[in-house]
């Protein structure tokens, strides 16, 4: 075999050995990428390959793998820290936010949603009828731009939540997303303004046009100018109306003009205590033992003790005067926590008589009573002092077991 034959082998050979290297790296390199194809799809990003003989093309490869698993592994992190930012954030807000996919399934829900609906579970729209039995209904056939009001029982009183609706895509679906907003503290705020410009526009047509005629009658009275008896009558009952109608007014103003809170933290056993004994003074005819219960002991509330004292010892007596009918059997309880949300909850109950259903939604209605000699101001006035103070004053009736309660409830 001459020289150029040799040569010509030779190239052959290396040829063939180049191609078959080649391919063997090219599978290799498949076979690699296929690998880290895998460790991306099932989220493993500590995933590495070998580059310990860096000069090789192999190692330069691997290198380049690896770093775009790096890469992938940090937009992953960066994705799932917003994902967890947003969801934060979600759950701290007050609105309800339900995620919903077209067979009613509910995909994703936030704390508030839970709360304001006083639902543990949730997940599909048919639960939603254990708050309202058309409340489903009503969801389905809510367009965007539309808005109803649904009535909701929780464990802090009775509220009205709104509930809209906008639709989204959720990873390549179509959703609807229903928002629930707590409306009752709006509703009850315009509540107070309606009666503080009545109670303006009485006190200053009552009191301009009353006062003068009552010191008139009165004037006339004393100095015995009557002509007749039926004269005198008839300035008696100018007097005694027209004090009854100032009267009206006063207790107009003691709800409209609530002094500004001045808050401050004290410990709630020692003033729950002090406002029993109090009560229990003001009664003195009753025999009930009030049952104080405080945990923690050292429980603290930042509010305006002054003005809460008025709230607990009005409720104290109503709770006194309402056992007194049933002798020893009575029973009022009082109890202070802290619960799940960090908020300072008192609980004022007893066993007397129940409040009649049709009359539970008036009971904070100034000037409503049941008592023959109740002005109806007590628990208006509460009701707005605790509103004043960021609070809420509620009334719950356990028919079965007998038990009212009012609940204070400070965020």
């Amino acid at each position: 075999m001459d020289y150029k034959s040799i040569v010509i082998v030779l190239l052959i050979v290396f040829v063939v050995i180049m191609y078959f290297y080649h391919i063997s790296s090219l599978k290799r390199t498949r076979k690699n990428v296929s690998h880290m194809l895998e460790a991306i799809d099932n989220r493993d990003f500590t995933f590495r390959f070998i580059t310990k003989w860096r000069r090789s093309p192999d190692a330069i490869l691997n290198a380049s793998l690896n770093r775009i698993v790096e890469v992938v592994g940090d937009i992953n992190s960066e994705i799932r820290q917003r994902e967890q930012y947003f969801e934060r954030v979600i759950n701290v807000v007050d609105t309800g936010i339900l995620v919903i996919d077209k067979r009613d399934f509910i995909l994703q829900s936030n704390e508030a949603i839970f709360h304001l609906l006083n639902m543990k579970v949730l997940t599909h729209m048919e639960q939603l009828s254990r708050v309202d039995p058309e409340l489903p209904a009503k969801l389905r056939s809510l367009s965007i731009g539309d808005r109803f009001i649904v009535p909701v029982s929780t464990g802090n009183g009775k509220h009205s939540l709104s509930v809209q609706v906008t639709n989204t895509i959720l990873k390549g679906q179509k959703v609807r997303v229903f928002v629930f907003n707590d409306i009752q503290r709006e509703l009850d705020n315009k509540e107070v303004e309606s009666w503080e410009r009545l109670s303006r526009v009485l006190t200053h047509e009552i009191m301009n046009s009353v006062t003068p005629l009552t010191s008139l009658a009165d004037t006339l009275i004393s100095k015995g100018v009557a002509a007749t008896p039926d004269v005198e009558q008839g300035l008696l009952t100018i007097s005694r109306t027209g004090k009854g109608l100032i009267e009206f007014v006063e207790n107009y103003r003691k709800f409209a003009h609530v002094p500004k809170p001045n808050p401050s933290l004290f410990y709630v056993r020692p003033f729950l205590q002090q406002m029993c004994d109090l009560a229990e003074h003001q009664v003195p005819d009753s025999s009930i033992i009030i049952d104080l219960s405080v945990e923690p002991q050292d429980l603290l509330v930042y509010a305006d003790e002054g003005l809460i004292s008025r709230v607990v010892i009005n409720i104290l007596k109503n709770a006194l005067q309402a056992v007194e009918s049933i002798g020893d059997m009575g029973k009022v309880m009082v109890s202070a926590i802290c619960n799940a949300e960090e908020q300072v909850v008192i609980t004022i109950s007893n066993n007397g008589p129940m409040i009649p259903a049709e009359e539970e939604e008036q009971i904070f209605v100034p000037f409503f009573t049941t008592k023959p000699n109740g002005s109806g101001i007590g628990l208006s006035l509460s009701r707005r002092i605790m509103k004043e103070s960021n609070g809420e004053l509620s009334l719950h009736t356990d028919r079965k077991k007998g038990i009212t309660s009012f609940v204070l409830l400070f965020s």
